[in-house]
């Protein structure tokens, strides 16, 4: 975050993104695809913020958790995805959004509503 004072944001979503790949690897052979815009020009265009649970992503390449396509629908004991493939499940969890409340608990909504850019820099 300390170089969005001095760096574009493109440029800091590229360094972003190389760190990533040489850290965690390509994931998309386990189901998880990169969006195509970086971390922070994705919060500055809708808000979201990219999160990255270490455990998780431990857990999906040792096979112990699976990432399964989109769902299309769901049946009584069944899920049929996007694809095609059918399986049955006892449980199924919903991973749908995560919404930062950082601003909220900063008391910087302000700043983090008129820019992200403004919002960093109020925090270092």
């Amino acid at each position: 975050m300390y170089l969005l004072k001095y760096l574009q944001v493109s440029i800091v979503d590229s360094l972003l993104n190389l760190a990533a790949n040489l850290y965690y690897g390509d994931l998309s052979r386990h189901g998880i695809e990169r969006p195509v815009e970086g971390p922070f020009s994705l919060k500055l265009k809708t808000g979201r913020s990219v999160v990255i649970d270490v455990g998780a992503v431990s857990k999906i390449k040792a096979g112990e958790i699976m990432v399964l396509p989109a769902i299309s629908t769901i049946k009584e004991i069944s899920v049929l995805f996007a694809n095609g493939v059918e399986n049955s499940f006892d449980a199924i969890i919903f991973a749908t959004r995560y919404e930062s409340t950082a601003c909220q608990w900063l008391r910087i909504r302000d700043a983090c509503n008129a820019n992200l850019a403004q919002c960093l820099n109020s925090l270092f």
